[in-house]
């Protein structure tokens, strides 16, 4: 594989957690869910309750895409992991849970848009 000269890839190696969660019940609907959490220090932070930030991405249907849903700040140096995975769940059954099957039609809907654009715009 050629690289340009002009590109610097450079890896980071700051300490980041992701989870996957499985989402299942009757209000999927049939629907197949995956959340994704991924916690990290938040570089932004300003000493008050906003030490890691907190991403969620979400995968359903079987599409390999992770749409991006909300990025929270939270929390204080030094808390332990169970106190993360708390504050993960917090805000699973809190926010994420809330707005899920817009959610889900929404990825839904964009990936049959893009099936349908790369179709008109296949070149075979």
């Amino acid at each position: 594989m050629c690289l340009s000269q002009d590109i610097l890839i450079s890896r980071i190696d700051d300490p980041i957690y992701t989870k996957q969660y499985k989402v299942s019940g009757p209000l999927l609907c049939g629907h197949e869910a995956d959340i994704y959490a991924e916690c990290q220090e938040n570089l932004n932070a300003d000493g008050g309750n906003n030490y890691y930030l907190l991403n969620f991405y979400l995968s359903a249907d079987g599409y390999g895409s992770r749409d991006h849903l909300v990025g929270i700040p939270f929390g204080h140096a030094g808390m332990s992991q169970e106190e993360i995975d708390g504050e993960v769940m917090h805000w699973i059954e809190g926010y994420v849970l809330d707005n899920l099957m817009v959610d889900i039609h929404m990825l839904l809907k964009k990936e049959e848009l893009y099936e349908k654009w790369l179709e008109n715009n296949s070149q075979g």
